[in-house]
C-alpha cells in the first residue's frame, strides 16, 4: 500500500469512528472500544489471547502483573513457545505491586519471552502504562495491531 494512501485511510477510519459515518473508511482500520462485559461474556482477556494466538511477535507494557493475571496467559504462552513466537514484556517496580514470582516463572519457562523491569527508584513519578502491540501478517505484508488502555496483567483487570 502506498504510504500516503495508508495515512489517508487511517485518518478516514478514525474520523468515521469518532466523529461520524460521513466518510467512507476501511473498517479494519477503525478503532474500537474494548471492555469487560460480564453479562455479554466479552473480556479484554479473550481479545488479548486471540491476538497472541495469531501474531508473529508481541510487545506488552503494563504497570502491574499479578500471579493470577499471569496464570490466565500461561497456556497461551506455552502455545507461543511451541510455535516459536517471540515476545517482550515491560513492567515496573512501581508501588511494589508486580508479583516477582510471575516474572521468574515467565523467565524460567518461556525463553521466547523477554521480561524487563522499569525501576522507579522511589521517584515521585510512576510507570503506569498499559499497551499491547501485535505484529501480524496480512495479504499485503506485515502490519501491527495495538490495544491501548487500562488493563494490567491482573485477573481483575482482564476478566
Amino acid at each position: 500500500m502506498d504510504e500516503k494512501v495508508s495515512y489517508l485511510e487511517i485518518r478516514k477510519a478514525i474520523a468515521n469512528a469518532f466523529i461520524g459515518n460521513e466518510k467512507e473508511a476501511l473498517g479494519s482500520l477503525e478503532p474500537a472500544l474494548l471492555y469487560n462485559d460480564k453479562e455479554g461474556n466479552v473480556k479484554v482477556l479473550n481479545a488479548l489471547q486471540d491476538e497472541l494466538l495469531k501474531c508473529l511477535s508481541f510487545s506488552m507494557s503494563v504497570a502491574f502483573i499479578t500471579k493470577g493475571g499471569y496464570q490466565l496467559f500461561k497456556e497461551t504462552f506455552k502455545t507461543l513457545k511451541e510455535k516459536g513466537i517471540r515476545g517482550r514484556i515491560l513492567t515496573t517496580d512501581y508501588l511494589s505491586f508486580t508479583d516477582p514470582s510471575a516474572l521468574l516463572d515467565t523467565q524460567e519457562n518461556f525463553p521466547n519471552i523477554e521480561v524487563r523491569i522499569f525501576k522507579t527508584n522511589n521517584e515521585p513519578f510512576g510507570f503506569h502504562t498499559k499497551g499491547y502491540i501485535f505484529e501480524e501478517k496480512g495479504s499485503e505484508g506485515k502490519y501491527f495491531k495495538a490495544i491501548i488502555g487500562s488493563s494490567n496483567l491482573t485477573d481483575k483487570a482482564l476478566t
